[in-house]
């Protein structure tokens, strides 16, 4: 039996077949379109680790970059994200002992929920973010997402928590998360400068603050009528 045939049956040359076919084809979906053209695709960079004051990371900032490519802008959307690790909960080390945890406890599990709001038609907005963990790597690509609201201009909303929420119709199913590992990661954004995230981040905290002084001003008001009122009374 020849060197090449014993390669084959020992198994090894099964998996590079396998391997050679899988990167094959892999490189063929690399061309192919991966998002819809009428969707929100948004993907997560500038992945940054925080450390406290002790010199511990326990945070980690990230910056959410949508692109709004419906007819319609985009009021208010709310998405929570979750990020799954299987390994770092794995592996318990004990002393001398190491524990091998399965099923759940093996799990390690991030959770954050980010709101974008006013993205115009065809057209990309950024928001920053950030999430109390300690492993910043798991927020490269392994994101798993739920739309909890959305709402297009014009779509009916409702206030909760002095918000604007959508009502789960619109574009909820209109999101499309694209990973460093898709093309379109990089062909389909534009680079937006630090300078540009600053603004939008500053012009956020001027219209939270406006819409707080007008709602301090209408229950000034409704005081100021209330006491009119009690005033006739006596």
């Amino acid at each position: 039996m020849s060197m090449l045939n014993k390669f084959f049956m020992s198994g090894l040359g099964a998996v590079l077949a396998f391997s050679l076919i899988g990167s094959a084809a892999a490189e063929e979906k690399k061309d192919e379109a991966t998002s819809n053209a009428g969707t929100i695709i948004f993907r997560i960079e500038n992945i940054k680790p925080i450390a406290n004051n002790d010199g511990l990371i326990n945070k980690c900032t990230f910056v959410v970059t949508a692109f709004n490519r419906m007819d319609k802008a985009v009021k208010e959307a709310t998405l929570n994200f979750k990020w799954e690790d299987n390994i770092m909960g794995k592996y318990v080390v004990s002393g001398q002992d190491i524990k091998v945890n399965s099923g759940d406890k093996a799990k390690t599990v991030v959770t954050t929920d980010i709101t974008l709001n006013d993205i115009a038609p065809h057209s990309q907005k950024s928001f920053e973010s950030s999430v109390d963990t300690d492993k910043c790597f798991l927020l490269f690509d392994n994101l798993n997402y739920t739309v909890m609201s959305c709402a297009n201009e014009g779509d009916k909303v409702q206030m909760k928590d002095s918000k604007v929420v959508g009502n789960n119709e619109g574009c909820k199913n209109k999101f499309d998360y694209i990973d460093s590992k898709n093309p379109e990661y990089y062909s389909e954004f534009k680079d937006v400068p630090e300078s540009v995230i600053a603004k939008q981040a500053e012009d956020e905290k001027v219209k939270e603050v406006k819409k707080i002084n007008d709602e301090y001003q209408g229950a000034l008001k409704d005081f100021k009528k209330i006491q009119e009122v009690l005033a006739e009374i006596k």
